[in-house]
């Protein structure tokens, strides 16, 4: 292999890994601040398929970077959609938008940047 598909592996990894943290962490704000008790379920599949996704091959690296930029979109949208996260919005839009910057795909960012907008009261 070559280096450039060694380095494009190891962002791949390392976003994977970084959505499926984030998604856990979202999991874990959801039970104690007593949110939607079906979402969890929702955000578990999704690491699921992503991890499958990742170590299977089978998809290019841009439907990969699509599938991990969804679930990202979904769990920023569904953390700033409650109220007591009001002030947590912009932080956490903020590192999604650095951690995707790896993946050199502009849509990305503008998503994210149209996303915070559409949530900021």
């Amino acid at each position: 292999m070559t280096t450039d598909i060694l380095k494009q592996k190891q962002k791949e990894r390392f976003i994977v890994f970084l959505t499926s943290l984030a998604s856990i962490g979202l999991i874990i704000a959801n039970q104690l601040m007593g949110w939607e008790a079906w979402v969890p379920v929702v955000l578990l599949i999704m690491i699921v398929l992503l991890w499958a996704i990742h170590l299977s091959e089978k998809l290019n690296p841009d439907w990969k970077a699509l599938f991990c930029f969804l679930t990202a979109f979904m769990n920023v949208f569904y953390f700033s959609v409650h109220h007591t996260s009001l002030f947590d919005i912009a932080a956490v839009v903020s590192m999604a938008m650095i951690a995707y910057t790896s993946f050199d795909r502009v849509y990305m960012m503008h998503a994210f940047l149209a996303e915070f907008f559409f949530l900021m009261p």
